[in-house]
């Protein structure tokens, strides 16, 4: 008897009504295609070895300047897609 007392306790809980808890699923939606923009031809690819610090100094300051500059394109066209 106590037995069939306690296990209708333990089944009693199960009855219980649960909370409802919101789940949030994701939606596929079509995003454009996105446009293709060519990495820019740095100038310290056409560095020689005998080239002096100057030259050397001034490539790589004009290669980060085009790279910025490609950064900047790339961010713009991640913007659409935020």
């Amino acid at each position: 008897m106590k037995v069939i007392l306690v296990m209708l306790i333990m089944l009693s809980g199960c009855a219980a009504r649960q909370p409802v808890i919101p789940v949030s699923v994701p939606v596929v939606l079509a995003s454009p295609v996105p446009p293709s923009i060519s990495r820019p031809a740095l100038p310290i690819y056409n560095l020689s070895a005998g080239d002096d610090a100057g030259v050397v100094m001034r490539a790589y300051v004009v290669s980060v300047k085009m790279l910025m500059g490609y950064v900047q394109q790339l961010e713009i066209i991640l913007d659409g897609y935020r």
